[in-house]
């Protein structure tokens, strides 16, 4: 029997990739902003950020998303007391299914940082260290790693075209509401105890939930148990000691309730991908490209 080739339309077709950084910007740090013929993505991992796009003006916080189309001035401000980690991706797409994201915010799903997540894990092995210095050399033992890297970058996007629209968005609204005033109690609950001091019986205590609904609610809204949100916090805490405040590995660990610096070193490298002496060296690097403007 004759085979036919089925159909693809190519929604999405990147067609290069600029720059990929994940950083954490030191408290203070301003960019005054740039504007370039190409789209750029800036997803923040943790923390809060101001950003200017032409003449608007966006906070974004954990789990939001931002599109910069081409030709549009954006600018960055890291105006909060804690430090944000953010995922930069400047790429050249002139899909027609890219008009979606002009002037587009977003905050995303569980799937969605999935998808980061692997964007991240992916360009670790394809240009080796840290993600927060323009300075990569593409790992040639890593076969395919830039098309891989475009491949995900291309998943997330189709993934995000098929997001639910504003209007089915505000008929869950409502129900969110209540959830989220859940998580934030549970959240502030942890951030309050970041000295490991934290047992899980205690967050359902103070929220008043059931294990299992908790449990149900952090998989739902943040993509992982409560423990391991938790201990992102403490890591990101980690993170704002070491680059921030300048506590070496030893008073980090201490600072946080860790039994030794190397247990600490293996949990942050667990959580986090490296080592807080890479960490350190890869925050020197940054600072020296990127310096604070006055």
């Amino acid at each position: 029997m004759p085979y036919a080739p089925i159909p693809c339309e190519r929604v999405i077709h990147v067609s290069a990739l600029f720059t990929l950084y994940d950083f954490r910007f030191a408290t203070g740090y301003v960019f005054r902003g740039e504007s370039h013929p190409f789209w750029e993505m800036v997803y923040v991992g943790d923390g809060a950020v101001d950003i200017g796009a032409d003449e608007r003006k966006i906070m974004l916080t954990q789990g939001d998303v931002i599109f910069h189309k081409p030709g549009e001035f954006h600018s960055i401000w890291a105006n909060y007391a804690h430090a944000p980690s953010i995922v930069v991706i400047t790429f050249a797409c002139d899909s027609p299914g890219m008009r979606f994201f002009e002037n587009r915010t977003m905050r995303v799903l569980p799937q969605h940082r999935a998808i980061v997540q692997a964007i991240l894990r992916e360009a670790r092995e394809t240009f080796g260290g840290a993600l927060d210095t323009s300075k990569k050399i593409v790992n040639e033992a890593h076969v395919g790693g830039v098309q891989m890297l475009i491949l995900l970058l291309e998943a997330l996007l189709i993934a995000l075209l098929r997001y639910k629209d504003a209007g089915e968005q505000a008929e869950e609204a409502v129900e969110r509401h209540e959830e989220w005033k859940a998580l934030d109690e549970a959240v502030k609950y942890m951030r309050a105890h970041l000295q490991g001091d934290v047992r899980f019986a205690d967050v359902c205590r103070h929220t008043g939930m059931g294990a299992t609904a908790l449990k149900q609610l952090f998989r739902r809204q943040t993509g992982v148990s409560p423990m391991a949100y938790y201990e992102q916090l403490r890591m990101g805490e980690a993170r704002r000691l070491l680059s921030d405040v300048g506590l070496n590995v030893a008073q980090t660990a201490e600072t946080l309730g860790f039994s030794s610096p190397s247990y600490f070193s293996s949990r942050f490298h667990r959580v986090t991908g490296m080592s807080p002496t890479a960490y350190l060296r890869a925050t020197v690097e940054m600072d020296e490209e990127m310096v604070p403007q006055d």
